[in-house]
Parts: C-alpha cells; sequence; structure tokens
C-alpha cells in the first residue's frame, strides 16, 4: 500500500462517521497507516460524544445519516469550543451540486469526498489535512512559547522597574531608562530632613542582631509610609539615620511645611513605641533636625549607584538634627522663616555648630 506523505510527529487520531459500518471500515482500511488512530461512529450523537471526549486531529464526516445528518453534526461540532477547530471532511454520495458544497462549507468543512471513494484521491486530501493539523499544532505550541517568554520578560520588566523606583525618584528613574545615564541638577528650593535615634549604641548593646534589625525595619518602613504620604523623596539611610527631602525632582511650594507635618507624625509614631516597649529596651525616642535651601543632586557610581544630594543645606540639616533633643523637631533660621505662620515655634538662640559658627535654631511645638 502506498504510504501517505507526510511525516509523524504524533499519533492521529482521526473519527469516520457513517451509519453503514462497511463505510466506515473500508475507509479505515484505506487510510491505515502508522501514525494514526482510528475512532469510528455510526451516527451523529455517537461522533458527538466520542469528539467531546477525544482529542481529534480530523474528522471524516458522511453527509447522508438518519436522525441527525452530517451538516447538523458539523454545526454542534462547530458550535463547541473544544471542537470547532477540528478539521472536517465531508464524505457523500449526493451529487456536486454548488448548493450542496456551499452548505458543507458553510457548516465548517474544509473539503469534500465524494463516493465512491478513489483510495489516491481519498489518501491524499487526508494527508494534507494532517499536514495542516501538524503545522497548526507546531504554531500554536511556538505562540504558547512566545507567550510564556513574554509574559516573563514583561514581569522581569515590572520588577526592574519597581526596584529602580525603590532606589530613584520616579522622574530620575524614567530620565535614565530613556537616556541610559542622568544629569545632575540644582535645586534652589527644598527642605532636608535628618533623624537619628537617641541612644542608639546603648540600644545596640542590649539587643541581639536579630532583635536590633528587626527594629530598625519596623521603624523605617513606619517613617518609609510617612515621608510618601507627605510627598518627601527619601534619599537614603545611614546607619541609624535617615535622610529625606521636599522639593525636589518636582518644585513644591510647600516643601517646608510638608517636612514638619511628617516630622511630626514621625515623632506621634515613637510615642506609640516608647508606650508599647515600655521598660523593654529598644528604639523609642528619635531626633529630628531640618534647613531649607539648596542642594545638588544625582547618581554617582556605576555598580550598586545611588540618587544623592550634596551642599551646604545637607551639612546644616545634619547639625540641626545633631543639636536637637528626644522627641524635639529643631529647624533653622531659614525653615522658620517659611514656616512661621504655619507652626509655633520656640526660638533657642544662637547655638554653636560644628565647621557652621553660631546658628539661630528653632523648636517646633507639637
Amino acid at each position: 500500500m502506498e504510504t501517505l506523505n507526510y511525516t509523524p510527529r504524533e499519533v492521529y487520531n482521526i473519527l469516520i462517521v457513517d451509519d453503514r459500518p462497511e463505510n466506515v471500515f473500508s475507509l479505515e482500511s484505506m487510510l491505515a497507516d502508522d501514525g494514526m488512530h482510528f475512532f469510528k461512529a455510526f451516527s451523529g450523537n455517537d461522533a458527538l460524544k466520542i469528539a467531546y471526549k477525544e482529542n481529534l486531529s480530523l474528522i471524516l464526516l458522511d453527509v447522508q445519516m438518519p436522525e441527525m445528518d452530517g451538516f447538523e453534526t458539523a454545526e454542534l461540532l462547530k458550535a463547541n469550543n473544544k471542537t470547532k477547530n477540528i478539521p472536517i471532511i465531508f464524505v457523500t454520495a449526493i451529487n456536486k451540486e454548488t448548493k450542496y458544497i456551499l452548505r458543507g462549507l458553510d457548516e465548517g468543512a474544509v473539503d469534500y469526498l465524494f463516493k465512491p471513494l478513489d483510495t489516491q484521491i481519498t489518501r491524499a486530501k487526508v494527508a494534507v489535512l494532517l499536514k495542516f493539523y501538524q503545522q497548526k499544532k507546531l504554531l500554536e505550541e511556538q505562540s504558547v512559547q512566545l507567550k510564556q517568554k513574554n509574559d516573563i520578560i514583561t514581569r522581569e520588566n515590572k520588577r526592574s522597574e519597581e526596584l529602580l523606583l525603590n532606589i530613584l525618584p520616579a522622574a530620575v528613574a524614567e530620565e535614565l531608562k530613556q537616556k541610559g545615564e542622568t544629569e545632575a541638577r540644582q535645586f534652589d528650593k527644598v527642605t532636608v530632613m535628618f533623624t537619628d535615634f537617641v541612644d542608639f549604641t546603648g540600644i545596640t548593646e542590649k539587643l541581639s542582631p536579630k532583635e536590633l534589625v528587626a527594629q530598625i525595619h519596623l521603624c523605617f518602613t513606619a517613617i518609609d509610609i510617612i515621608v510618601e504620604h507627605y510627598g518627601l523623596e527619601k534619599i537614603k539611610t545611614i546607619g541609624d539615620a535617615y535622610l529625606a527631602v521636599c522639593g525636589m525632582p518636582n518644585e513644591d511650594p510647600e516643601h517646608a511645611k510638608k517636612v514638619i507635618l511628617a516630622s511630626m507624625e514621625i515623632l506621634s509614631f515613637m510615642q506609640e513605641r516608647r508606650k508599647i516597649l515600655g521598660d523593654e529596651p529598644g528604639l523609642k525616642d528619635i531626633r529630628i533636625g531640618i534647613h531649607s535651601g539648596g542642594v545638588v543632586a544625582g547618581i554617582v557610581g556605576v555598580k550598586k549607584f545611588v540618587y544623592d544630594i550634596w551642599g551646604d543645606t545637607v551639612n546644616t540639616a545634619a547639625r540641626m538634627e545633631q543639636h536637637s533633643e528626644p522627641g524635639k523637631i529643631n529647624i533653622s533660621q531659614a525653615t522658620y522663616d517659611l514656616v512661621k505662620s504655619d507652626f509655633n515655634c520656640v526660638h533657642r538662640g544662637k547655638i554653636k555648630a560644628k565647621n557652621k559658627g553660631e546658628i539661630d535654631m528653632y523648636f517646633v511645638e507639637s
């Protein structure tokens, strides 16, 4: 027997449907070849049951059958999600009038075989359909693989973007993505905040490393949330110190006010911690220092790079924190001038600060 001209990659499940068993077995014998598995049905209803259950590669469907003819069977097959894409070849003794052929194509047939069947034509048409099925399956598999790869790329891009936004302000991250680099910028109207835990060195001696890190993480996480809520930009943490700024990279006319509001909420959080911890050792008190002015901001390094700020404003804010007191917000004259109408502030007089000389300082009263 002549071998069908296709390259088997899998077992092809072929359903032959005819109400006359002799026609079914004749067609099976005509097509029998390696790589083929035949299912046989002798009515439209039997055909539907098999098709809904098995994974079929091709259906050879007789048109003239009692109870449910081939056209009706094909219509139901095409209406079902599992079977709608299975190629169907109609097998019929009906004459070749155009109206019958068109009806079969409307019902989803991809080809016709006319009785009496010619062996070569039958085998050739089946071979073509199986090649089509094989290529279609391959394309579907490739499409699934491509979608999976695209999904992985999308997830990785999202993760990379989230990591980038954890390191950089959104505007700076976007500039880095677009240009591959960022330019340092001068910001003339910002407010810088430094915080520092009171007696941190002594506390480290009373807590295990795990307990210490857990408490630092809890406190800094709370400060992160507060800082973000008020529109401040976290710059970095240095040991137990926390540095944030408002007014950059986007200008904000209320930069000083927002920093003080955030600082007051940070103090409230620490007050709650003191109540919870009681006499237990831990991070309970914090000092906050604030100064307003201009800074230069940019990315430093090419490995584990950071977005940082520099300038006299940063140094002065650090001095404000160093000369603050537990549970207090210490601000400079420059910041006081910006917020004096919004908050009750107490002048502390001129206080000598390292490398800065005497500076007017104020405590913000809650």
